[in-house]
């Protein structure tokens, strides 16, 4: 057992490994704006009425180690927030899910892991293997184990959010009124809005990398349209800078917008972004991500926290 194990949220979240949307490459776009300056200030005039907000709280904890490598356990609540009249909000009702989930491999040599696994699998407990397809001698090397799990844990997370998602369109999903998914856009809601925070694809390159990573505060990118998968359905994107950068790391307060691709006029493409920007007061300074992260989310993971803490009363060490 891992007496001190922290969350591997702690270790990869704000530093080394960039959990995002597939491999770290370059995709190819399509402008839909004028994009010889792709930079241009946000015109606030008018926004688009956002009521609800979607996001995940986790917890990714090493729980003991193997012959060389860590068992973890992951556990993650997920919510949607509702605005209220004079208020930051509540969460709605049906909406808010707990999943825990194991992994660990399941092809290895160490007969008390087996023995583990077969003890979770009687007690009907969700199990994932780090490793899938990947080769056994990875086994070895407790780093890159450490690395696959952590980003297991997040498509597990990821996947969490989607089921909780699909319970809102459900319940929730026929009114006129916007939502913000932490994370990539899903499904194809018209009135969603994706708030992508860390970025491993490169969709702007070049110059226009140079220009967006210079990008003042309260200003967008062109928009332009991408496909984020083989077979899928495209969607309008755009960067949009909520808080000042400068003398900090170019991806300070700098976020990817991601909506129906049936959105493409500057309209409400600007409308959009004003909502976003009108969302960051007051400003979530108690957290390390408050750059990026919009307060009613910040809000939102305070009662998911909570909502963690309620469920994993007596576990050891989930907190």
């Amino acid at each position: 057992m891992i007496r001190a194990g922290e969350p591997l949220e702690l270790t990869y979240a704000n530093g080394g490994l960039v959990v995002d949307d597939g491999n770290a490459s370059q995709a190819a776009i399509e402008w839909i704006e004028a994009h010889d300056q792709i930079v241009r200030p946000v015109d606030r005039r008018d926004t688009v009425p956002i009521k609800y907000f979607l996001d995940g709280a986790q917890r990714t904890i090493p729980r003991f180690v193997g012959t060389t490598f860590p068992v973890v356990e992951s556990i993650c609540a997920a919510g949607v927030l509702e605005r209220e009249p004079g208020g930051v909000g509540r969460v709605c009702a049906g909406t808010i899910d707990f999943q825990a989930i194991w992994i660990l491999p399941f092809d290895c040599g160490d007969r008390e892991i087996r023995r583990f696994r077969a003890f979770l699998e009687e007690q009907g407990i969700e199990i994932r293997d780090p490793l899938g397809d990947g080769a056994p001698e990875l086994l070895d090397d407790y780093s890159t184990m450490e690395q696959r799990i952590y980003a297991v844990a997040m498509e597990a997370r990821a996947e969490h959010e989607g089921r909780v998602y699909d319970t809102w369109c459900r319940l929730y999903g026929d009114g006129d009124d916007w939502i913000v998914l932490d994370g990539r856009l899903r499904g194809e809601n018209p009135r969603a809005i994706g708030l992508v925070k860390s970025f491993s694809r490169h969709y702007l390159t070049g110059p226009n990398a140079a220009e967006l990573y210079r990008m003042p505060e309260a200003h967008r990118t062109a928009a332009f349209r991408m496909v984020k998968r083989a077979g899928g359905v495209p969607i309008t994107a755009w960067y949009l800078r909520l808080r000042d950068a400068a003398g900090l790391d170019p991806r300070h307060g700098l976020v990817r917008v991601e909506v129906s691709g049936e959105i493409e006029t500057a309209a409400d493409i600007e409308a959009i972004s004003a909502a976003l920007l009108a969302e960051r007061s007051p400003r979530a300074t108690g957290d390390d991500r408050w750059a990026t992260l919009l307060y009613p989310i910040y809000h939102l993971e305070q009662a998911l926290k909570r909502y963690l803490d309620a469920n994993t009363r007596g576990w050891d060490a989930a907190s």
